[in-house]
């Protein structure tokens, strides 16, 4: 399961059969989680590799949303 959320609560759950991997996390970005980011939000997340994928953070800063740091491969 993968969902954000901030201080109005709970957005964009998903129910994933299996693990989370790169595809998956792009499309959610692009299709339900980069629609709602604002130009003052701040992309918040743990180390996970596909957190830092540069696909993701593109959908994410398109939007003026600050995404974390793209990590070197």
């Amino acid at each position: 399961m993968i969902a954000a959320f901030n201080v109005e609560g709970v957005h964009t759950p998903l129910l994933l059969p299996g693990a989370m991997n790169t595809d998956a996390m792009r499309e959610w970005t692009r299709s339900h989680f980069a629609p709602l980011l604002k130009p003052v939000d701040i992309v918040i997340w743990d180390s996970l590799a596909i957190h830092h994928d540069a696909e993701v953070c593109i959908h994410i800063r398109a939007t003026g949303a600050r995404c974390p740091r793209i990590r070197p491969i």
